[in-house]
């Protein structure tokens, strides 16, 4: 992945971290969300619908989301790579995430498709001091 993209997504997250927390000072109590990086490469087939059917994906996918329950934070496509990069936020329910991710493999439109689910970045610290935090009890032993 390019230093661009990488950097996009960071500062994309960071904005989201930042509307998360607004949204947190809200009165009405919101469920627990878990954000994820969905990368999919189409192959030709899937080119070819697309080209065939040209649509705005991330309004078209951000009403479907909506009504699962998450939030689509953003939907971009790499220049020059033919990969998409979608970041959602969706509720902490294991069998809608898989159903998520499942949803996409038998349309037979991928060439490739990952899932990844995302930490921010004070989480990664809490495990970063637990990691430091193991790393003395193992060497103690």
């Amino acid at each position: 992945m390019s230093q661009y993209i990488k950097f996009f997504l960071l500062i994309s997250l960071s904005l989201f971290s930042i509307q998360s927390i607004a949204s947190d000072a809200e009165t009405e109590e919101k469920p627990n969300l878990r954000t994820f990086l969905v990368i999919g490469e189409p192959n030709a087939k899937g080119w070819a619908n697309a080209v065939n059917n040209p649509s705005d994906r991330q309004a078209v996918m951000a009403d479907v989301f909506k009504n699962l329950g998450g939030e689509l934070i953003g939907y971009y496509f790499g220049l020059g790579n033919g990969k998409n990069y979608v970041i959602v936020s969706m509720p902490d329910d294991e069998v809608l995430i898989q159903a998520m991710y499942l949803v996409r493999l038998p349309n037979d439109w991928l060439h490739n498709y990952t899932m990844i689910e995302l930490m921010d970045s004070s989480t990664m610290a809490q495990a970063l001091s637990l990691t430091q935090q193991m790393r003395a009890a193992n060497t103690a032993q």
